[in-house]
């Protein structure tokens, strides 16, 4: 009778195993998307501020002149 209880706890065990092997995966992969989404961001950062600097260094050639364009 104790090895049938013994089997039951076993397959129990396995399940519960089965069970936190997908809740590892999917934490893995939920970490992979979070990263991804804030190098996403980053780099959506990086280019409006690259894209700002160079409208507003444009901008202060343009004031000084140095672009041979007179307003």
């Amino acid at each position: 009778m104790s090895s049938i209880f013994a089997l039951m706890d076993l397959h129990r065990f396995h399940q519960a195993d089965e069970r936190f092997g997908d809740i590892r995966n999917y934490w893995k992969q939920l970490q992979h998307l979070i990263l991804h989404e804030i190098e996403k961001k980053m780099l959506l950062k990086k280019s409006q501020g690259n894209a700002l600097s160079s409208r507003g260094n444009k901008a202060k050639l343009l004031e000084n002149g140095a672009l041979g364009i007179k307003n």
